[in-house]
């Protein structure tokens, strides 16, 4: 699990407190990669964001477990400059969400 003060980890103990659990004897970690990499390992389950793990998913390493009861979402937008500049790595980002950067609604 991510470090406290993370959005990710907040977002998690708020849905998990409404169902009447929280949490005790967890991993505390500081960077996404760490918690893939322990996860991977078999260092238990791992709450992340999809498209942080689209590698891990592909190879068969990680498998994603649906947890219809809590609704974890979180909004997020993708932002760019208004005048539609984009750097390449942006580019090749936006090519593996598979959304090309022309479809990103300027309202968000």
């Amino acid at each position: 699990m991510r470090e406290p003060g993370s959005g990710t980890r907040e977002l998690v103990e708020r849905r998990l407190q409404r169902h009447g659990i929280r949490l005790s004897n967890i991993v505390e970690l500081g960077s996404t990669e760490a918690i893939k990499k322990a996860a991977v390992h078999g260092g238990g389950i791992a709450w992340l964001p999809r498209v942080c793990m689209h590698w891990e998913l592909a190879a068969g390493e990680l498998v994603r477990l649906p947890v219809k009861s809590l609704d974890i979402r979180r909004p997020l937008s993708i932002v760019r400059r208004p005048d539609g500049h984009t750097a390449p790595p942006a580019e090749a980002f936006l090519g593996l969400l598979e959304m090309p950067s022309g479809a990103v609604d300027s309202d968000g």
